[in-house]
């Protein structure tokens, strides 16, 4: 019963660690100082127009800073100085809207992040106030927009940056691979064992369809071993009358299922399953877990060491809910290469204790 919890455990923690890991394409495997310095992103002109310099400053932290995990509030607005004819000319902009623009500056914008509330106990690590450097536009009209500026170092990632690396159209004919290995050690009446979990996710994407293949292989002393596949096919044209495709093995029991297939929703089929599979690729979490480095991106580790906490706190009574997690230290960084993700690294920390008939157990995982 003991390492039935075990295997709960690691799994668990490796779904977790699992939606942090994105999309990737490409074979960047340097390290530290050797990656390459990300300079894709130039700023975003916001699509919208403003009545005033300040509302438009509002709406940047509104839209761009506000998220899932930061509660965001607009302070205030301070012009610092207009821009010059160079600076101008190395932003984002069409040479046709160019035209209708009277003037540009860049300023300072201080906003305070709300603690408590709905969000997760993670946002207590957050300053009261922080500041940002943005450029506001004014039209010949009397309308202003805000220019999400390049990101320093250190900043929180805005939503522009963040959708223009995740744009579906520029991972087309990409191939993913993410290996994660996760293992448990313990101590128990004298008796010490290691459980190891390794999964493996290669996902393929095309413009009609995503193929992902899981592999999880899991070893548990004087138990055996535990390899399992599933294989998803989601297709991604529109046109197509099929869009889900899953096939799973299991090997432990020797029994396993073959392939099923789920028919696209419509009108007249109302008993189909409307499971939404699309050809997304961006991550279930927001832009505002992320912090912008050199050469990329990284949660923030403070929320996502918050966040698996939770993740894991809240498990199930079955699969071992209840349990004492401590020590709990994650980190998760990304590296852009020409505007794509190109690499990913994350790492998880701690242990945990629960108790099973009157006895206290503690496990260290890593």
């Amino acid at each position: 019963m003991k390492k039935k919890f075990l295997a709960f455990v690691l799994v668990a923690v490796l779904s977790a660690i699992t939606a942090f890991t994105f999309a990737a394409c490409g074979d960047d495997k340097g390290s530290g100082d050797n990656r390459p310095a990300d300079t894709f992103y130039q700023g975003t002109l916001s699509s919208q127009s403003y009545s005033t310099g300040n509302a438009a400053a509002e709406a940047f932290i509104e839209t761009e800073i506000k998220g899932d995990v930061t509660d965001a509030v607009f302070v205030d607005y301070k012009k610092s100085a207009d821009l010059t004819e160079t600076e101008i000319s190395m932003l984002s902009i069409p040479e046709s809207e160019k035209t209708e623009i009277e003037s540009m500056e860049k300023g300072t914008v201080t906003y305070a992040v709300v603690k408590g509330g709905a969000l997760t106990s993670a946002d207590s690590v957050d300053p009261d106030v922080k500041l940002y450097v943005i450029i506001i536009v004014k039209y010949k009209n009397n309308t202003y927009k805000y220019y999400a500026p390049v990101i320093n170092n250190g900043d929180p990632l805005t939503k522009a940056y963040y959708d223009e690396v995740f744009a579906s159209e520029k991972y087309i004919n990409c191939t993913q691979t993410s290996d994660m290995t996760c293992n448990v050690s313990a101590s128990v009446q004298g008796m010490s064992f290691t459980v190891k979990l390794n999964m493996k996710i290669v996902m393929q994407i095309t413009d009609k369809y995503i193929y992902a293949v899981t592999t999880t292989a899991m070893s548990i002393p004087y138990t055996g071993d535990i390899k399992s596949t599933v294989k998803v096919l989601t297709v991604t044209d529109p046109d197509s009358a099929y869009f889900g495709y899953t096939y799973q093995n299991t090997q432990a029991n020797g029994t396993g299922f073959g392939w099923t297939v789920a028919v696209r929703p419509g009108d007249d089929n109302e008993d189909t399953d409307d499971t939404k599979l699309t050809g997304e690729i961006k991550p279930e979490f927001d832009y505002s877990y992320f912090i912008k480095t050199k050469s990329g991106f990284k949660v923030n580790s403070e929320k996502l060491s918050a966040f698996i906490k939770e993740t894991l706190k809240n498990l199930p009574d079955e699969v071992g809910g209840g349990m004492e997690f401590t020590n709990v230290k994650a980190s998760a960084e990304y590296f852009v290469k020409d505007g794509l993700i190109s690499d990913s690294v994350l790492n998880l920390t701690g242990q945990y204790t629960m108790d099973i008939e009157g006895q206290k157990l503690t496990y260290k995982l890593k």
